[in-house]
């Protein structure tokens, strides 16, 4: 009998050549056992407190951010890396790197790696913006945009014809649609508002609204001098790009309502990401904006002096009196886009949030306005603070969290049509802050004590200094009644005179209007 063997319907008979199906069979196998040796474990390999290595593996979709100088250790790559803003992941050749949310491997040559060779992952955020999952998807629905740019696109068409009818553009000559501005939408064949789900649906007052203020940036508002932004900083290697975004917010939101000409406010980021007493955000998994605006409703901010940013939890008051500015913060929750352009006249900016790719990284002063290349690898969510627009250019200017050294002074612009969710006014990705001055609200947390070293008063920390009841003095006591004579002949007065209140202090009741009897029934 002829001995066979049969695998997988592949039939090798003695003397027979393999069928095609049995060398299919046998290839996998080969790479198989191929991969299983590139994939061995990492036993015996240094590990590192907070990342996940993979053995023999490169992040194929990683941005490259510098390669450490010789000589290192995986310890010192870890803790350069850790102190390196935007660094999630490092090689065992010095490469820090800032890897994808979801890395795609390629496999390192073992005929030249070594059997620890590989790449270490952290498990912390790129920028510190915390978001459910498949939030890129909905940040990528563009219809509000599509209305928003169908307003901006009328507008332009209506006041090019107005400057050529020589009609003044004017709030009395826009608001209302007065015969000379009406003429000029049917001049240029615009409907003064529009219902479309193809080119989108507007009203006439969003195409007013974008006739007078095409172009608005909070650092030169409305033209002006009057600068409503405070300086840009940088949040490091912390995740704590929600703080910044609401501190910053916080300090055009003041700037606008005190009607400074410049913004020289300067809170504290420190305090809101790590001392704020309700929520407890870090630097490894970030923040949500609600919550840091939570914080600032109830209990404001100090000033940068008082908790100086760190990076690390730490809190203690660095100067003192500690100091917050005298007012209430309120979060409004923007889901139309002309709405957010009104907040960002009215109050300075808006924050908002958009997906980061490798590719943004790159942009720089003079770059176009960005838009996602539809290759580059997602890394991350960030939070940053939208302060104008551009209808003419189709773009937004925003304010970043990485220092004055990227972008544009720290400064970039983002494109209507960016394709990663910035200002898409979809769930919560755009809000913004309010102030109002009045007296200066409570010191949060409260730790029972009355404090004057720390500022506390009735007024500025009410649950520790709050006054203690007052109470009226007692009455004074009833006189006795007098004394009967004994005398057989007496015969008692038909009325007993009053009772001799000239020395008794009166009674500390707010009614006087009251009886004797009634006085001491009491």
């Amino acid at each position: 009998m002829v001995p066979t063997s049969t695998w997988h319907g592949c039939f090798c008979g003695k003397g027979q050549s393999l069928s095609k199906a049995c060398r299919l069979g046998l290839a996998l196998i080969a790479i198989s056992l191929f991969y299983l040796s590139r994939t061995a474990t990492a036993q015996g390999c240094p590990q590192v407190l907070g990342y996940q290595f993979y053995v023999q593996r490169e992040v194929a979709n990683a941005y490259k951010n510098w390669t450490a100088p010789s000589p290192f250790t995986v310890t010192s790559l870890s803790a350069t890396c850790n102190a390196t803003a935007r660094c999630t992941a490092f090689n065992t050749r010095g490469m820090l790197m800032t890897a994808p949310m979801r890395p795609a491997f390629s496999y390192l040559d073992n005929t030249k790696a070594g059997p620890c060779d590989g790449v270490y992952i952290s498990n912390r955020t790129i920028t510190g913006l915390l978001l459910p999952p498949n939030t890129v998807e909905d940040l990528r629905q563009e219809a509000k945009i599509i209305d928003m740019v169908a307003a901006s696109t009328a507008a332009m068409r209506v006041a090019a014809q107005l400057k050529t009818a020589k009609v003044p553009i004017t709030a009395a000559t826009i608001k209302t649609p007065t015969s000379q501005v009406t003429a000029a939408f049917a001049a240029v064949q615009t409907p003064l508002a529009q219902v479309s789900n193809v080119t989108g649906n507007y009203t006439y007052a969003a195409v007013a609204t974008a006739i007078l203020y095409p172009t608005w940036d909070s650092r030169s508002a409305n033209g002006t001098n009057n600068n409503l932004i405070s300086p840009v900083k940088d949040q490091g290697s912390c995740g704590s790009c929600v703080s910044f975004a609401a501190t910053a917010g916080a300090e055009a939101a003041v700037a606008t309502a005190l009607k400074s000409a410049s913004n020289s406010n300067d809170f504290s980021e420190q305090w809101l990401f790590f001392c704020n007493g309700l929520y407890n955000p870090t630097c490894d998994t970030g923040w949500t904006a609600d919550e840091a605006a939570d914080v600032l409703a109830k209990f404001s901010i100090p000033q940068e002096t008082n908790y100086p940013y760190k990076g690390t939890k730490t809190c203690v008051l660095n100067a003192k009196p500690e100091s917050r500015p005298a007012g209430r913060f309120q979060y409004i929750s923007i889901t139309n886009l002309d709405t957010a352009k009104d907040h960002i006249r009215l109050y300075g900016a808006v924050l908002t949030y958009f997906a980061v790719y490798n590719d943004f990284y790159n942009w720089r002063k003079g770059s176009a306005p960005y838009v996602w290349d539809g290759k580059s690898a997602l890394s991350g969510y960030h939070q940053v603070l939208c302060i104008g627009y551009n209808d003419t250019g189709h773009y937004w200017i925003a304010k970043n969290s990485w220092g004055t050294s990227w972008g544009d002074n720290g400064f970039f612009l983002m494109s209507y049509t960016n394709r990663a969710g910035f200002m898409s006014a979809s769930g919560d990705n755009v809000a913004g802050l309010t102030f109002t001055p009045t007296q200066p609200p409570a010191l949060s947390p409260s730790d029972g004590l009355c404090s004057p070293t720390r500022n506390e008063t009735t007024t500025t920390c009410s649950r520790d200094c709050a006054k203690p009841r007052s109470f009226p003095p007692p009455p004074p006591p009833r006189p006795p009644p007098p004394e009967e004579p004994s005398s057989p002949d007496y015969a008692p007065p038909e009325h007993a005179p009053p009772p001799d209140y000239t020395n008794a202090p009166p009674p500390s009741y707010y009614d006087y209007s009251y009886d004797e009897d009634d006085y001491y029934a009491r």
